[in-house]
Protein backbone atom coordinates (compact mmCIF):
# COMPACT_ATOMS: atom_id res chain seq x y z
CA UNK A 1 0.00 0.00 0.00
CA UNK A 2 1.42 3.67 -0.89
CA UNK A 3 2.33 6.36 1.35
CA UNK A 4 0.75 9.50 0.82
CA UNK A 5 1.16 12.88 2.43
CA UNK A 6 -0.86 15.62 2.99
CA UNK A 7 0.33 18.43 0.77
CA UNK A 8 1.45 21.58 2.56
CA UNK A 9 3.99 22.81 0.41
CA UNK A 10 2.36 22.66 -3.11
CA UNK A 11 -0.81 24.44 -4.05
CA UNK A 12 -3.83 23.15 -6.69
CA UNK A 13 -3.90 25.92 -9.81
CA UNK A 14 -0.90 27.81 -8.81
CA UNK A 15 1.74 28.88 -11.60
CA UNK A 16 5.76 29.99 -11.10
CA UNK A 17 8.73 30.96 -14.06
CA UNK A 18 9.57 26.69 -14.07
CA UNK A 19 6.86 24.45 -15.07
CA UNK A 20 7.01 20.87 -16.38
CA UNK A 21 4.73 19.78 -18.46
CA UNK A 22 3.54 15.84 -17.88
CA UNK A 23 3.29 13.41 -20.63
CA UNK A 24 -0.31 13.21 -20.62
CA UNK A 25 -3.80 15.44 -19.21
CA UNK A 26 -3.07 14.04 -15.67
CA UNK A 27 -0.68 13.86 -12.63
CA UNK A 28 0.01 11.12 -10.11
CA UNK A 29 -0.25 11.22 -6.62
CA UNK A 30 3.22 9.96 -6.44
CA UNK A 31 4.40 12.51 -8.23
CA UNK A 32 3.20 14.98 -5.62
CA UNK A 33 3.75 13.40 -3.25
CA UNK A 34 7.87 13.10 -4.52
CA UNK A 35 7.41 17.01 -4.65
CA UNK A 36 5.80 17.24 -1.20
CA UNK A 37 9.01 15.10 -0.16
CA UNK A 38 11.67 16.56 -2.20
CA UNK A 39 11.15 19.97 -3.27
CA UNK A 40 11.61 23.07 0.18
CA UNK A 41 10.47 26.04 -1.82
CA UNK A 42 6.69 26.36 -2.92
CA UNK A 43 5.53 24.36 -5.87
CA UNK A 44 2.28 23.89 -7.38
CA UNK A 45 0.13 21.90 -10.42
CA UNK A 46 -2.23 23.11 -12.77
CA UNK A 47 -4.04 21.85 -15.83
CA UNK A 48 -4.41 23.42 -19.53
CA UNK A 49 -7.80 22.15 -20.68
CA UNK A 50 -8.99 23.30 -24.28
CA UNK A 51 -12.41 22.95 -23.42
CA UNK A 52 -14.42 21.40 -20.73
CA UNK A 53 -15.32 17.69 -20.50
CA UNK A 54 -17.51 15.76 -19.04
CA UNK A 55 -16.05 12.09 -20.73
CA UNK A 56 -12.89 12.64 -22.92
CA UNK A 57 -10.24 15.17 -22.25
CA UNK A 58 -9.19 17.06 -25.77
CA UNK A 59 -6.33 15.80 -27.04
CA UNK A 60 -4.59 18.85 -26.26
CA UNK A 61 -4.93 19.21 -22.54
CA UNK A 62 -2.12 18.99 -20.26
CA UNK A 63 -1.05 19.02 -16.70
CA UNK A 64 2.13 20.64 -15.60
CA UNK A 65 3.89 20.73 -12.61
CA UNK A 66 5.37 24.13 -11.71
CA UNK A 67 8.59 25.31 -9.17
CA UNK A 68 9.51 28.79 -8.30
CA UNK A 69 13.39 27.87 -8.70
CA UNK A 70 14.94 26.43 -11.83
CA UNK A 71 16.74 24.09 -9.53
CA UNK A 72 13.76 22.66 -8.42
CA UNK A 73 12.44 22.31 -11.58
CA UNK A 74 15.75 20.58 -12.89
CA UNK A 75 15.69 17.90 -9.75
CA UNK A 76 11.82 17.50 -10.74
CA UNK A 77 13.35 16.74 -14.43
CA UNK A 78 15.83 14.27 -13.25
CA UNK A 79 13.08 12.28 -11.31
CA UNK A 80 10.68 11.93 -14.12
CA UNK A 81 14.03 10.65 -16.21
CA UNK A 82 14.17 8.07 -13.55
CA UNK A 83 10.87 7.17 -13.52
CA UNK A 84 10.59 6.99 -17.07
CA UNK A 85 7.27 8.94 -17.92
Amino acid sequence: MADYLEIQNGEYNKRYEFNYKMPSYGIGAEHLNWCERHINNPWGWWFKREEPYIVEPHKDDRAFVSFCTKEDHARFTWYMLSVKE
